[in-house]
C-alpha cells in the first residue's frame, strides 16, 4: 500500500509540472501549411490532412532524424481538409470542405471520404456528402464497429453518425454542450471526438471543457445517458482544439490559437506543459496522437498549423510542423 501511494504522488507530481522534451519531427518548407489533424498508421507513419490545401500528406518513420514527407492524394472537389480516423488497418475516412478564408468555411460544400492504403497503392472514394454541415471537423471510429464513424459538426453543434457501407448519416447528438458559445470568435463548438470505453468524449472549442456521453453498440447515445463535464481548463486556455487519451486515461490537448500543450489528469485537472502565446514551440496546435511503433512508444505527436489562425505577436506565422513530444516522465 506504502508503494502504491508513493507511486501515485510521484506521478501527481509530474503530472502537474514536469517539463517534455521535444523535437521538431518535421516541418514545411513553406507557409502557408496548416496541419489539422493526425492519424498514426499500424506501420508507424503520420498521416497529415492539411486546411489550407486539400492535400492528405504522409510522414514516413517520425523518429528517425530526418524524416521524409510524400503526398498521398490531392482532393479535386475541396480546397480544405480535417479530421481523419481509421476504420480498419490502413482504410481512413476523411472529412473536408471549402473555405473562404484561414478557418472560414463555406456552409455546403462538406463531404465524407474514404482512403485506402496498400501495397503503396493509394484508392480515394467519396462517402457522402453533408449539404447542411457547415463545419464538419473531428472525426472517429467506433472501436467494435469500424463501418460506423462518428463527426463533429462544430458550427450548427452537432454530431453525426456515419455508416460508410450504406453512405448514410444522421445526427444522435445536439445541444448547449457541444453549440459554440454566444459571440465566440471563431464560432467552434465541438471539435475533437474520441471514445474511450463505451463513452464519446469531445473538446469544446469556445467553452474549453472537455464533455463525453456514453454511447450504445449501435454508436447512438445509450438510452437515459446524461452528458458529463469532464474537465474545464478555462483558466488557462484562450481554446481548445483536438486531444488523445494516453494509457492510463489521461488527456493530451491543444489549444490552437494561445499555442499551448495542456495535459488534463483522469481526475480532470489541467496544466500547461508545454508552449505559450509567446513561443513557437506548438504555434498553433491543432491535433495529437501518440506512435504506435515500438521506436516511439511514449512519443505524443502534436501537429500545428503555424499560428496562422492567431499569429504571435499579432504578425509572426510560420510553415505547419510535427512536434514530438517524450511523456516518458510520465510513466508512459
Amino acid at each position: 500500500m506504502r508503494g502504491l501511494i508513493a507511486s501515485s504522488i510521484l506521478y501527481i507530481a509530474l503530472a502537474v509540472g514536469q517539463s517534455l522534451p521535444s523535437r521538431i519531427a518535421y516541418q514545411f518548407p513553406e507557409k502557408p501549411n496548416w496541419i489539422e489533424n493526425i492519424a498514426v498508421r499500424k506501420n508507424g507513419n503520420l498521416l497529415l490532412p492539411l486546411l489550407t490545401s486539400p492535400e492528405l500528406y504522409q510522414v514516413a518513420k517520425p523518429w528517425e532524424k530526418s524524416p521524409s514527407a510524400e503526398l498521398v492524394h490531392r482532393f479535386s472537389d475541396l480546397n480544405g481538409l480535417l479530421g481523419i480516423t481509421e476504420t480498419c488497418p490502413d482504410t481512413f475516412v476523411v472529412v473536408g470542405g471549402n473555405f473562404s478564408g484561414i478557418g472560414v468555411s463555406v456552409p455546403g460544400t462538406f463531404s465524407a471520404w474514404e482512403v485506402s492504403i496498400a501495397d503503396k497503392k493509394t484508392t480515394v472514394n467519396k462517402i457522402v456528402n453533408v449539404p447542411e454541415a457547415a463545419f464538419l471537423n473531428g472525426v472517429v471510429s467506433l472501436p467494435w464497429d469500424s463501418n460506423i464513424v462518428l463527426v463533429a459538426e462544430s458550427a450548427l453543434g452537432k454530431v453525426y453518425r456515419l455508416d460508410v457501407k450504406a453512405k448514410k448519416y444522421e445526427t444522435i447528438l445536439g445541444g448547449q454542450d457541444l453549440e459554440p458559445a454566444a459571440g465566440a470568435v471563431p464560432a467552434i463548438g465541438v471539435n475533437g471526438v474520441r471514445i474511450r470505453g463505451d463513452y464519446l468524449y469531445w473538446s469544446h472549442s469556445s467553452f474549453r471543457k472537455v464533455f463525453r456521453v456514453k454511447l450504445d453498440r449501435s454508436g447512438r447515445v445509450a438510452a437515459k445517458a446524461t452528458i458529463d463535464q469532464i474537465a474545464d481548463v478555462s483558466t488557462i486556455a484562450a481554446f481548445l482544439d483536438d486531444f488523445a487519451f494516453d494509457k492510463k486515461g489521461g488527456i493530451w490537448a491543444v489549444t490552437n490559437i494561445d499555442d499551448k500543450l495542456v495535459y488534463i489528469t483522469p481526475e480532470g485537472k489541467g496544466t500547461v506543459v508545454a508552449g505559450s502565446e509567446t513561443e513557437l514551440t506548438v504555434a498553433g496546435g491543432t491535433a495529437t496522437a501518440f506512435g504506435r511503433n515500438v521506436k516511439d512508444k511514449g512519443i505524443l505527436y502534436v501537429v500545428t498549423g503555424g499560428s496562422l489562425a492567431a499569429p504571435l505577436n499579432g504578425s509572426i506565422t510560420e510553415p505547419g510542423k510535427v512536434v514530438a513530444f517524450d511523456t516518458h516522465s510520465y510513466g508512459l
